[in-house]
């Protein structure tokens, strides 16, 4: 037991010492010969400072002061109003038809809230959404039932996915 308690402090002073070292000089790593030439070297760090910051789109106000993006969704692309207001992206059952989505009348099950009034709508989810640089993945949606809405809605579902968005100078900013 006795012979234990000598090993310990010998065990605590190695273990200062390699992080002493290892925090003055950095990690040992062996030498090669072979050192890749420099201007391999500066098209990775070119490469990887592209990659720091937020990946950003600006969507300029119409002249209504309304946003309106072109969204891609499944590779087919739809114009959708931004709207802070509104929970989900919304498609309009024209845009989810031209989309490939169709739901089923029974599947219009959700009672929603609209700015004509109450009416139905169905759930559904999109694998990817993007809006110019920005892309968002697994996005719960709506389909209005036809008639309910003339223009499809880019809400917080989309929305609330992002690092952040707002306004300013007339203009939408969307970082992810």
């Amino acid at each position: 037991m006795l012979r234990f308690l000598g090993v310990y402090p010998v065990a605590v002073f190695v273990a200062l010492a390699i992080v002493t070292y290892v925090t003055k000089h950095g990690p040992f790593v062996p030498r090669t010969n072979q050192n890749p030439p420099l201007a391999q070297n500066y098209a990775a760090t070119a490469a990887s400072v592209q990659n720091f910051g937020p990946i950003t789109q600006v969507i300029a106000g119409d002249r209504t002061g309304h946003y309106v993006a072109p969204v891609q969704i499944e590779d087919r692309e739809i114009h959708a109003l931004i709207d802070t207001g509104a929970s989900f992206l919304s498609l309009t059952s024209e845009d989810a038809n031209e989309l490939g989505i169709r739901p089923s009348p029974s599947d219009f099950t959700l009672r929603m809230q609209t700015a004509n009034g109450i009416s139905s709508a169905a759930r559904t989810w999109l694998p990817h959404v993007r809006v110019g640089a920005v892309e968002v993945h697994d996005v719960e949606a709506i389909v209005m039932a036809p008639g309910a809405s003339r223009v499809s809605l880019l809400g917080m579902s989309f929305l609330g996915k992002l690092h952040r968005f707002g306004v300013s100078n007339d203009q939408m900013r969307l970082e992810q």
